[in-house]
């Protein structure tokens, strides 16, 4: 139906992958570029493919009448996990290694320490997440270099080694044929650090297919639904101090609100698990 439209040249999905249909070189398998046809749509704005046309009003059109005619979805029997909290009742945790940074000791055992504390103090913190609304959307231009199998990619990015690796992965080519450039990040906070690939995946993917400069660009509120934002979380505390305010010993838990998928969130944890103490030195 969308390939009759006026204007629409094409519907990228996950067959028209030639490589690994894979975001997350990190985590294998957590993430498709696009969802293929019978798999589980496992979060709101994942993307299942890429209408390419002469323009992007064109494009966004048909976008939503393939939304709203074009794709027939099946309920997986399964129950939807929405909060962090249900997260943390029903134990659907990503696997960390118990050792530093995601477990840090120090001193002597925790327990103890507190009790021996002359007062305790026991609190939560939640904090909430947080969109990062960059001055500029995510957004890819490519263009096909001479011979066909190699490409130029501007893109608006924090990382372009790993947006090559990942780019490369997916049209199955060695990293040298893909060249990587930014001439501004356009404001970031984070939000450019993974979640541009998928902008940068697909208009590299669609250059490649048709052989023609491509330009994706998110428009602002898609790009703030699929790129999700800064990780909500919640800190459950036990402290020990003394009758001069002392902290002699202090319990932490961190949890964090990863989404569907783990992408940069280990990351995110570390830092929290690093810097949580600030300057102060706790015995325990």
């Amino acid at each position: 139906m969308a390939l009759e439209m006026n204007g629409v040249i094409d519907v990228l999905t996950a067959e028209d992958v030639p490589g690994k249909n894979d975001v997350d070189i990190k985590h294998p398998g957590a993430e498709f570029l696009f969802t293929p046809s019978g798999q589980m749509v496992e979060c709101v704005g994942q993307p299942l493919g890429l209408v390419l046309a002469t323009s992007q009003k064109v494009a966004y059109d048909a976008a939503l009448a393939i939304q709203a005619t074009g794709l027939t979805f099946k309920d997986a029997g399964t129950t939807a996990v929405l909060s962090l909290d249900e997260a943390i009742t029903k134990k659907q945790f990503f696997n960390l290694p118990k050792e530093v940074p995601y477990v840090i000791q120090k001193g002597e055992d925790i327990e103890k320490a507190l009790d021996a504390s002359p007062h305790k103090y026991e609190g939560t913190v939640n904090f909430a997440g947080q969109r990062h609304f960059y001055m500029e959307t995510q957004r890819s231009f490519v263009k096909p270099q001479e011979g066909g199998d190699g490409f130029i990619l501007y893109c608006s990015s924090q990382d372009l080694d790993l947006t090559q690796q990942t780019v490369a992965n997916a049209l199955k080519l060695p990293q040298n044929k893909i060249v990587t450039k930014m001439t501004r990040a356009g404001g970031a906070f984070g939000g450019k650090l993974t979640r541009h690939l998928p902008c940068a995946m697909a208009a590299t993917l669609a250059s490649l297919k048709h052989q023609k400069a491509i330009k994706v660009i998110n428009e602002r509120v898609d790009d703030l639904v699929v790129t999700g934002g800064r990780e909500r979380g919640k800190a459950i505390y036990t402290v020990g101090f003394d009758n001069n305010g002392k902290i002699l010993a202090l319990k932490l838990d961190f949890y964090m609100d990863s989404g569907f998928s783990i992408d940069i969130s280990d990351g995110d944890l570390k830092m929290a698990m690093y810097w949580a103490d600030n300057v102060y030195n706790i015995p325990a």
